[in-house]
This record gives C-alpha cells, sequence and structure tokens, in this order.
C-alpha cells in the first residue's frame, strides 16, 4: 500500500479572523504554514488534529503555543513519555530560555535541576501524571492554572489506555472544569472516532490521510513449521543490511526488552551495527545510544514500542518483529492503532522521498497481518469504563474539594468523556460507587455533604489508588 503524496487537510465551515469563511469544500495544500497563516489554530476554540505522523503536529501546536503567549497567556504541553519531555525541552529551551520548563518527577537530575517553578514558567511541559499531582492540588496551584490559555495533550489517543488514560481524562475533565476557558488542543495519529472525541471537547476537528513522507506497506512472511522464531531474525537482518546498503538506517520493534537486546546480539554478529533500546536501560546509556544513532554511528535500533511515541530518532524503514504480545495468559493482536503509531516512525522529513513500513508474520497469518495495512483505526474508548477507575475520579473530586454533594459530583462528571460515552452508566454506577467509598473508609457522609478521610486525603495527595490503600489497611488491621 502507497500512501499518496500529497499534503491536504479538509476543514469544516469555520469563520477565521479576517471575517472570511472557509465552505465545507475547501481543501488546503501545502505546508503547515498555509494553517498558521489563516488563523486557524489561534481561534478562540478547542480543536482536535488527527493527522499522520510526520504531518507537523507538533510545529503547529508550537505555533498556537507562541500565539497564546503573544496574548499573554500561558500554555502547558502534555507529553506521553518523559523522554518526549526531555528531548521537547532540548529543542525549544533556546527560544523560550528561563520562561520554559519541563515536570516530570524526574527534576533532581543534572540537566532538569534549574526549572523555573511552574509560578514563574510561561511554557511548561509535563507527563500527565506529574500535572495530575499539580491538578490535584489546584487551590494551591490557582494562580497560575488561571492564566493558562491552552493545554496540548499530545498522543490524545492514550486516553483509552488503562490506567494512564483514567488519569489523562480525569486531568482533562477536572481542568476544564477550574478554568472554563481553557482552549484544548488534541493531537493524534491514530484515532478512530475523532468525531466522538472532538464533540467531547466542543472543539473543532482538522483530519487529514495524506502524508508529507509517502509510507510503503508490505509483509514479509517465513515458514514458522520449518524455521521456527529464527525466520524472524533472518528476514529482520535481511531487511536491515538492504536499507544499510541504500545508506538508510532501520528501527525493527519487538515486545519484550530481554528479546530487544538478544536480536540486537545477533545482527550485531551479522555485521550490523545494532543496538538495544528499551526503558530498563540507563538514562545516560539510552541518550548516549541515540545520539550514535543519529549521528550514523547505528544502522538499526531493535527497540521496544515506547520508542515509537514521538521520539525524534526517525528511520528510512521500521520493521515489526512482533505482531502479537502475551498478555492474559495468552497471546493478542496488537491494535491497528499501536501498529501505525510504530510504523509512523518511517521516512525522514527532507531526508527520503519515501518510508518502508514491514510487517513480519508466519505465512500461514499473513491474511491476519493484511488488516493493518488498511488502517482503520479502533474507537477510543474511555478507561473509566472499569468502575474502579471512576471510584478514583469521584475520591479525586471530592478529596479535591472540588465536589461536596450528589448534584455537584454529578454535574462535574459531565466534563469526562465516561459521561459524554456511556452516560447510563455514570448514571446507573454513581451512587453505589460513593457508598462502596464510605464503606471502605476513604469517603464520609454528613446529611447531604460528603469529604474524604484522613485514608481518603493520603489516597488523593499521592496519587494512591483507592484498591492499594484498602489492602494496606487490610493488612495493616489483619497484622494487628
Amino acid at each position: 500500500m502507497l500512501v499518496k503524496d500529497e499534503y491536504s487537510i479538509h476543514l469544516p465551515p469555520r469563520v477565521i479572523p479576517d471575517g472570511g469563511e472557509l465552505a465545507d469544500s475547501t481543501l488546503l495544500t501545502g505546508e503547515q504554514g498555509i494553517i498558521e497563516e489563516r488563523g486557524l489554530l489561534s481561534l478562540p476554540n478547542s480543536a482536535v488534529l488527527a493527522v499522520p505522523t510526520g504531518f507537523g503536529k507538533t510545529y503547529l501546536a508550537r505555533r498556537s503555543i507562541h500565539n497564546s503567549l503573544k496574548a499573554n497567556f500561558r500554555a502547558i504541553y502534555l507529553c506521553p513519555l518523559r523522554a518526549l519531555s526531555r528531548e521537547l525541552y532540548a529543542s525549544w529551551q533556546p527560544e523560550y530560555g528561563q520562561l520554559l520548563g519541563v515536570y516530570t518527577g524526574e527534576t533532581g537530575t543534572d540537566e532538569l535541576a534549574d526549572m523555573p517553578s511552574t509560578h514563574e514558567a510561561r511554557v511548561m511541559i509535563f507527563t500527565p501524571e506529574k500535572f495530575d499531582s499539580y491538578l490535584r492540588q489546584w487551590q494551591r496551584n490557582l494562580d497560575w492554572l488561571a492564566q493558562v490559555d491552552l493545554l496540548v495533550v499530545d498522543e490524545i489517543h492514550t486516553m483509552g489506555e488503562g490506567q494512564r488514560g483514567a488519569t489523562l481524562e480525569g486531568i482533562i475533565a477536572r481542568y476544564r472544569i477550574i478554568n472554563p476557558y481553557l482552549r484544548i488542543l488534541g493531537l493524534s495519529a491514530t484515532l478512530g472516532n475523532p468525531e466522538e472525541i472532538a464533540a467531547w471537547l466542543k472543539a473543532s476537528l482538522y483530519q487529514s490521510n495524506s502524508r508529507p513522507v509517502p509510507l510503503e506497506w508490505r509483509i514479509a512472511t517465513f515458514e514458522a513449521k520449518r524455521t521456527g522464531a529464527k525466520g524472524k531474525e533472518l528476514i529482520a537482518a535481511q531487511e536491515a543490511l538492504a536499507t544499510k546498503q541504500e545508506g538508510g538506517q532501520s528501527i525493527v520493534f519487538v515486545q519484550s526488552r530481554p528479546r530487544s537486546e538478544g536480536l540486537a546480539k545477533s545482527l550485531s554478529e551479522a555485521g550490523i551495527r545494532a543496538e538495544a533500546h528499551h526503558a530498563g536501560l540507563p538514562l545516560k546509556k539510552r541518550k548516549d545510544i541515540e545520539a550514535r544513532y543519529r549521528a550514523g554511528e547505528v544502522d538499526v535500533l531493535c527497540a521496544t514500542g515506547t520508542l515509537g511515541v514521538g521520539l525524534n530518532l526517525p528511520a528510512r524503514k521500521i520493521d515489526l518483529h512482533d505482531l502479537q504480545r502475551f498478555e492474559d495468559g495468552g497471546w493478542n493482536d496488537l491494535s491497528v492503532n499501536e501498529v501505525w503509531q510504530l510504523g509512523g516512525r518511517a521516512g525522514r522529513r527532507g531526508l527520503d522521498d519515501r518510508g518502508e513500513v514491514v510487517l513480519i508474520s508466519p505465512k500461514h497469518t499473513q491474511v491476519a497481518a493484511r488488516r493493518f495495512i488498511e488502517g482503520k483505526f479502533e474507537p477510543i474508548n474511555s478507561a473509566l469504563g472499569q468502575i474502579r477507575r471512576l471510584g478514583e475520579q469521584v475520591l479525586v473530586l471530592i478529596g479535591s474539594r472540588m465536589c461536596r454533594t450528589l448534584p455537584q459530583l454529578t454535574r462535574s462528571l459531565q466534563s469526562y468523556f465516561i459521561t459524554h460515552q456511556r452516560p447510563q452508566l455514570v448514571e446507573a454506577e454513581l451512587q453505589p460507587v460513593i457508598a462502596r467509598m464510605c464503606r471502605a473508609g476513604m469517603l464520609m457522609e454528613d446529611g447531604e455533604f460528603y469529604s474524604a478521610t484522613r485514608l481518603g486525603y493520603l489516597a488523593v495527595r499521592y496519587q494512591l489508588s483507592p484498591e492499594t490503600l484498602i489492602g494496606w489497611k487490610a493488612f495493616v488491621e489483619f497484622a494487628d
């Protein structure tokens, strides 16, 4: 499959700053500057940018941040990974200087030792978990939280991913309550239901299927019965060698840290300069490997999926060594969203005229592998569909003193995606959730008012799940 080499974006009707109006059929083509020139990212409303990797989402977000600063507001950029936060900081710091701060929970490291406080910074880069810790103490931080005009949510599709997704949804929902004038710019290359996300955020939706550097997708098969797991290694080596001979670099994505190291060793023995890259390596070693890769001293990175989220380590070719992962007692296919996030690392803008994505698959499953190439992304569903996560958000709303009564909780939960997506679930489960929290000693009831107990406040303050504290409490009581 070859994605056409065109660069366009379809826009819904809207009024733009000069008073003109864009019709439904308007098709803008060219570089991102056209979007900026039209002022489309400085409109007084939220936006969702659902466009492929390589389109320039980070560039457009940065221009939108610049517009907020010109209007004397502050801006926040939410990054899914600490490594990506550090990379953005290094890239943006020359422009913003002491106006820029990065807050990831690693601020004790040497490179982040001189950060301005959140009260001083004008542009702030957070991981979702770190920003959640500030937001849970919103009264203490209200002076600067109220001055933020723009919240950029990078990789907004992660909102559907378990506990991390629940945290992200809670952040967005509660911040909209605290700061009703907040604009949200959601960025993603893999949204299966962008219209639904945009409707929840009351946002303009910008979509495109085009990509500046087109991708070629193909499936490389092997006879599993004849070669076993070695078949994958042989294909990975052949593909890496072919790309190296063309003067390009590759990334091979695998599903475990031991496999990344084993494959890197195997490729190195075949005469290919390969390195393993995963979150288990010391930070200094990861940074050294990344620097050598950028310098062209490494031909192939054998990496786990964390490298597929935004880090600026593009490659001419991406090989997906594993199309399944072992979880919940069995082998399960990766999602289409995951595969396209990983494959989107292929194609270096300004260096390559195309990118390649190779899916390594046993011959007997190649038909199943073809669904990945079709690119039909799965819809993003609220992670709060699991009642224990909904319970945690209820506890946070009460424990952070945003709500005290059932009507206040009901109104606040209207800001959550779970209520937009599954209102009947929230309506049916809210009072049972509160009752369970009271029985567990996390909340207490006084007439129509609710408040957090000391145990509940501990859970909110230190970002502990209610189940964790309940388990600790039961253990201590049993020990006594």
